[in-house]
């Protein structure tokens, strides 16, 4: 892959957990997509006792990352993860929500700090796309102010933490407007403009182009899988 290649690692639950017919549970992949050359790098099947913050660091060892930018939603958001990471020569797009408590409502704080100082210290950024009957607006702000990271708990354990990121996502429909504000924590430099296409790819990526493919593909390896491997139970074999 080439430096500055995107790669969004992304986890989906698919099947239904609660359908039994044929022995088919559902099944948790964890898969890294190549989102300029819409391919899929690699996936790794979740255990049936774990979840994706176990799986994600195996996938990440698969992967040659050096000089990508590596983008996980708010699971994956986790120290040991940036830590990897950074060791294995990447840089990484994390987002931030509630289930982070405290570091999230710190960053979430300093943005509104900013916007009363009409973001002095932040780096910005916009896209506009029309297209398929909507207007979709995509404002970011990235500060690596200084003055900042004192106020984000325990900012330093973060590896290579440069830059904290704000990006207001609207969506223009003929019957309705939707807004969506989401915040990043990232190793990369403040630059808004380059911050926020990897951003665009965590939390809308199952909506667009990149997406779809992205699930197309894993869909066909996640019917491979059930359809060619075997695994023991203790009643016997079974398909996955």
């Amino acid at each position: 892959m080439t430096a500055g290649q995107v790669v969004p690692i992304d986890g989906k639950n698919y099947g239904d957990p609660d359908d039994r017919s044929n022995d088919r549970q559902a099944i948790w992949m964890v898969s890294a997509w190549a989102a300029e050359n819409k391919l899929v790098l690699g996936q790794v099947k979740v255990d049936d006792k774990s979840n994706e913050i176990t799986a994600i660091p195996k996938l990440l060892q698969l992967l040659e990352l050096s000089g990508c930018i590596v983008t996980i939603d708010a699971m994956g958001c986790q120290k040991e993860i940036a830590a990897q990471i950074v060791a294995q020569e990447a840089d990484y797009v994390l987002a931030l929500k509630g289930n982070h408590s405290g570091v999230f409502e710190d960053v979430q704080e300093l943005f509104a700090y900013a916007a009363e100082t009409n973001y002095v210290d932040c780096d910005y950024h916009k896209t506009v796309d029309k297209g398929h009957g909507r207007i979709e607006i995509r404002e970011c702000w990235t500060t690596s102010a200084a003055d900042y990271f004192p106020f984000v708990r325990n900012a330093s354990a973060w590896a290579k933490l440069q830059t904290l990121a704000m990006v207001r996502a609207e969506r223009r429909q003929t019957d309705r407007v939707t807004v969506e504000v989401r915040y990043y924590l990232s190793s990369l430099e403040s630059k808004a403009d380059k911050l926020l296409m990897p951003s665009a790819l965590i939390g809308p990526l199952k909506t667009n182009s990149i997406g779809f493919w992205m699930l197309l593909l894993t869909r066909i390896n996640v019917g491979f899988v059930r359809n060619t491997l075997l695994k023991i139970s203790p009643s016997g074999v079974t398909g996955l």
